[in-house]
């Protein structure tokens, strides 16, 4: 029979964990937003110009959310003061961004894929800054 402690996960485990699910769900709002050209296009009777705009609203909604989640996950990662799980993620966030690149038109989620970039790329100089100024000089 397992015992509780054969069981427990750390709280730097759990809060990978979570931080992965962010960048996760962030990449799925991402890829969720509407090209609004295609849907007019497609369907120019069918769509009212409240409903354009509510796709438009949706679509900024989208963008915030997902920016949102990845700078929660930007600072969850920080927080675990590990500069290799943290350029490891942010590696792997490369990954997915340059992939969805070759396969997304240059849309809205280009300009949201930039921000974040900007973002994270900022983050993680402030933190390697800290990490070398916080490391004691010989």
């Amino acid at each position: 029979m397992l015992a509780v402690a054969d069981v427990l996960v750390c709280c730097s485990q759990r809060s990978l964990a979570e931080i992965v699910e962010m960048i996760h769900t962030a990449g799925l709002i991402h890829k969720g937003i509407v090209n609004n050209s295609s849907v007019a296009d497609e369907s120019s009777s069918a769509l009212t110009n409240s409903q354009i705009d509510d796709l438009e609203l949706g679509n900024k909604m989208a963008v915030l959310s997902g920016d949102f989640l990845l700078a929660n996950a930007s600072t969850g990662l920080a927080a675990l003061n590990n500069t290799q799980v943290y350029a490891l993620v942010l590696l792997r966030c490369q990954d997915l961004a340059t992939r969805s690149v070759a396969v997304i038109f240059w849309t809205t989620i280009m300009v949201a894929v930039a921000v974040v970039y900007g973002v994270l790329d900022t983050l993680l100089n402030l933190f390697l800054a800290h990490e070398s100024a916080r490391m004691p000089q010989n």
